[in-house]
């Protein structure tokens, strides 16, 4: 309803109420008096009421614009928020997305780098082999150089050992030549002895014809026949030793001749037989000598080769180890921005976590203050429903007092007798007045001390406080016996026991916004 239609009704609920004062005052003085307090008393409540209203009303419009200001204000930051947490969630999206080809890049890198290690692990390896190898072939080539003058001499000894043997093998030739030439005088000998051997052989036949010549012709006597046979005997016998003897003896000497040269021969033959297989020793080292020279420098130039390789293949990893170092460098740059976009995206989402929870928190607060403005429109739309209940009285009333007026005006022809009746009718509307005040009563906060502890879920110490002056309560600072409520929030302090102390009643959160609710 327009305040300026209440305004105009109470104006002429006042101007019904001063023309039935005046003509009550015209007839009874005492209780004209009366009903005008009454009205005056009416007129003035509902005067304070209507500016209470008009206040509350223009307080909450206010605050109904503040809270919409706010929200819109709210609702713009959450949106920012939110964009800037698509934003954040979009590059946090691509950051890991270049995480994940990093991640792939340092594995591929790790990969390669083991690859290259093994490489150069093997091409190490090869190079201490190739090392080894051409270090055991100069120790080798060494060894066969120093061989060298030992393998002269020993040429040179065997030169001087066959030119000695051969020496050797002219003398022994020389000596078997004089051996054969005394083999050859000693068969000529043992021919001249065999000659006279058969010489004395014909001259026993001789003397044997000349015994029987003498025998036949018995001429000569026995005693010359037996020396003669006597002699004959014994030179015969020693004609035999001697030849016996002398065969002896030149056998002997044969045999030992032979005998001597047939050693010498097994000894020369036996010192030939060794230095030919001296000779050939000699030869064959000398081949494997050579072979092994020809070898050692065929496998120096493989060496070489396989050494020139492993410089090259060294040369290539240590280009790939700088490489390798290159791409760890980079790698670990890239870890670097990895870790710093990480750190960094870590430390602006508990900001922005934060300021979303505040955002929140203050949208929640916001929502509350809207809820605890719309429940104080609530109240004030209930007290103004009560203001046009009033209203709908007070126009109740000036039915009444315009019926009482045209009542009395009625009476004014009439007997005063009568007057009773419009009296006991006049005065029946002052209670129905006096009751349209009960609206107005103390509420179940309003001239009620409270005490506020700890810290609540919602609703700041500030809010709490405002919420409470508005319905009429007091704020206290600390609980007395004639503190009616203590409102509890997290954490309280050493309020609560005083309180306990006084038992006075506890409320939480939930419970004052249940008892602000209350009409």
């Amino acid at each position: 309803m327009d305040y300026t239609l209440i305004s105009e009704l109470v104006g002429t609920a006042v101007g019904t109420a001063a023309l039935v004062g005046a003509v009550m005052a015209s007839r009874q003085g005492k209780q004209q008096a009366q009903q005008r307090s009454e009205l005056e008393t009416a007129k003035t409540a509902l005067t304070q009421q209507v500016t209470q209203a008009k206040t509350q009303v223009q307080t909450l419009t206010e605050a109904m614009t503040l809270a919409k200001n706010a929200v819109a204000g709210l609702e713009q930051q959450v949106s920012g928020l939110g964009a800037e947490r698509d934003r954040i969630a979009k590059t946090a999206t691509q950051a890991e997305g270049r995480v994940g080809q990093l991640q792939e890049q340092v594995a591929n890198l790790i990969a390669q780098k083991q690859t290259l290690e093994q490489d150069l692990a093997q091409q190490c390896d090869r190079t201490r082999a190739v090392d080894a190898s051409l270090q055991t072939a100069q120790q080798r080539l060494t060894h066969l150089t120093s061989l060298e003058p030992q393998l002269a001499q020993l040429q040179q000894e065997t030169q001087t050992r066959q030119r000695q043997l051969e020496t050797q093998l002219k003398d022994r030739q020389t000596s078997n030549t004089a051996l054969q030439t005394q083999l050859n005088s000693l068969e000529l000998e043992n021919g001249q002895l065999t000659h006279t051997i058969s010489a004395l052989e014909q001259t026993n036949q001789q003397l044997e014809q000349s015994l029987a010549a003498a025998q036949a012709a018995e001429t000569q006597p026995q005693a010359t026949l037996a020396d003669l046979t006597q002699q004959l005997e014994q030179v015969k016998a020693t004609a035999q030793q001697e030849v016996t003897r002398a065969i002896t003896q030149l056998n002997q000497q044969l045999e030992e001749e032979q005998r001597q040269s047939a050693l010498a021969q097994h000894q020369q033959t036996t010192q030939t037989e060794g230095l030919g297989q001296e000779r050939e020793q000699l030869r064959h080292q000398l081949q494997e000598s050579q072979t092994q020279l020809a070898q050692s420098g065929a496998r120096i130039d493989t060496l070489e080769a396989e050494l020139a390789q492993g410089q090259r293949s060294l040369a290539e990893a240590q280009s790939a180890a700088d490489r390798a170092a290159t791409l760890r460098s980079q790698l670990e740059e890239l870890t670097q921005a990895h870790h710093q976009l990480v750190q960094q995206t870590a430390q602006e989402t508990p900001v922005l976590n934060h300021k979303v929870e505040e955002l929140t928190t203050i949208n929640s607060q916001l929502t509350q203050q809207l809820r605890t403005a719309q429940a104080a429109q609530a109240a004030q739309a209930q007290q103004l429903t009560a203001a046009i209940k009033e209203l709908a009285g007070l126009k109740e009333a000036l039915t009444i007092s315009q019926t009482v007026i045209t009542s009395l005006q009625q009476r004014t022809t009439q007997p005063p007798s009568v007057e009773t009746q419009p009296v006991s009718e006049a005065t029946a509307p002052a209670a129905p007045v006096a009751d349209q005040s009960s609206p107005d009563s103390p509420s179940g906060i309003a001239d009620k001390s409270f005490v506020i502890t700890g810290t609540l879920k919602d609703l700041t110490y500030d809010q709490v406080t405002r919420l409470i002056a508005d319905a009429g309560g007091r704020i206290n600072k600390l609980p007395s016996a004639k503190t009616d409520y203590i409102v509890v929030g997290k954490n309280p302090g050493s309020k609560l026991k005083k309180a306990e102390k006084y038992g006075t009643p506890q409320l939480n959160e939930s419970q004052l916004l249940a008892l602000l609710e209350q009409p």
